[in-house]
């Protein structure tokens, strides 16, 4: 777990290379410098997955879409309106939310999946004769 100096030293750090971002004009050194930015505060990814840890979507996908929340935040961020770390925990819990949204909409449309008349039921399927007795 990171100390209070350890989250600083990561705020100043972030903050340096946003200014540093801002002055770019060589479009590799905007990635080299987003992708330091990532680096930097990928705990902050870490972190907010582990509340999801026992649910029914798997860690990794958890983890792929909280790094892609962090590569998303990185990307839209906009420093005049608040700090780095309150935007990324936003955008990556939003794009968590998203994936149980879409989990749960597909586990709904699986289950509202229509049968055929013309379909045949397999033998565990069919009811046994016992049940109308």
């Amino acid at each position: 777990m990171a100390t209070v100096a350890e989250n600083a030293r990561i705020k100043v750090q972030t903050a340096e290379l946003f200014r540093q971002h801002r002055e770019a004009t060589d479009e590799s050194e905007r990635i080299f410098l987003e992708n330091e930015i990532i680096l930097i505060n990928i705990s902050l990814a870490a972190h907010k997955t582990k509340r999801y840890r026992h649910t029914m979507i798997s860690e990794d996908d958890i983890v792929a879409v909280a790094m892609a929340g962090l590569f998303k935040a990185v990307r839209s961020y906009d420093y005049t309106k608040s700090s780095f770390s309150t935007y990324a925990w936003h955008v990556i819990d939003n794009e968590i939310s998203e994936l149980f949204r879409k989990a749960n909409r597909q586990k709904r449309t699986a289950a509202l999946v229509p049968l055929s008349l013309d379909q045949e039921i397999s033998p565990e399927e069919k009811p046994s004769a016992t049940w109308m007795e």
